[in-house]
């Protein structure tokens, strides 16, 4: 399951914010056996969020999107969908009842809006925050998933749809070697042609971090012995 995650804030460009949602939705997905295959950051802008939704849903199963949910006037990601899926926002009765019947919003004042979302959505409770999800579907029948940006919120909302992203879960092994990367060339070539695994490599202080991968757990432990017989490694 190929999934694409949309982050959206002009803080994320400007480097004023950290995009670790991306990072943290990404690890949740690969441990679900999904993979996430590409990752967009796009500024607050309605025509950023429709010409993105619009691109995504062509290649991927799942589109996950995190950011401007909220009663601030940035907030317009669901405006951008609601185009995009060319679906009205209006009050949704899932969140009328569910802001009525819980004890945190009482004598609340909430902004305009708090309750909209697209027609046909499924709300996706937001049992951290105020601002409801949505699980939304495209034209080209590409589930919408929609979460906050805070991280608090997303998390607990991504708990609630994480049983819809499955796939091979993989074994994953990591080796360190303090030999450079361009000595280990022929030895991913062995390793890729001889089994059933990929490989990467990410040089750092002192080394090389290496990532054998695959479905296959017992082609992955034999890649890792061949390897660690070829090469010296340290922790």
């Amino acid at each position: 399951m190929n999934i694409a995650i949309i982050t959206i804030g002009d803080e994320l460009l400007s480097g004023d914010t950290v995009n670790t949602n991306a990072t943290w939705i990404c690890a949740q997905l690969t441990n679900c056996g999904a993979s996430a295959s590409l990752v967009l950051v796009i500024p607050d802008v309605i025509d950023e969020i429709v010409s993105a939704i619009h691109e995504c849903q062509l290649k991927y199963d799942a589109i996950i999107i995190t950011g401007g949910l909220g009663p601030t006037h940035d907030d317009i990601t669901l405006e951008g969908v609601s185009k995009a899926v060319g679906q009205p926002l209006e009050p949704h009765e899932e969140v009328i009842k569910w802001i009525e019947n819980h004890p945190r919003y009482q004598n609340r004042k909430l902004s305009p809006g708090t309750m909209d979302l697209p027609l046909g959505s499924t709300m996706i409770p937001n049992t951290v925050g105020v601002a409801p999800g949505a699980i939304v579907t495209t034209n080209n029948k590409v589930s919408l998933y929609i979460l906050p940006g805070v991280p608090s919120e997303m998390k607990a909302m991504f708990e609630q749809i994480s049983h819809n992203f499955s796939g091979p879960i993989k074994t994953r092994i990591f080796v360190f070697t303090k030999i450079g990367e361009s000595r280990l060339v022929p030895h991913f070539d062995y390793l890729l042609d001889n089994f059933d695994v990929t490989i990467g490599s990410y040089p750092q202080k002192g080394g090389v971090k290496i990532r054998i991968e695959g479905v296959n757990t017992t082609q992955v432990e034999q890649a890792v012995s061949w390897l660690t017989a070829q090469i010296p490694t340290s922790e």
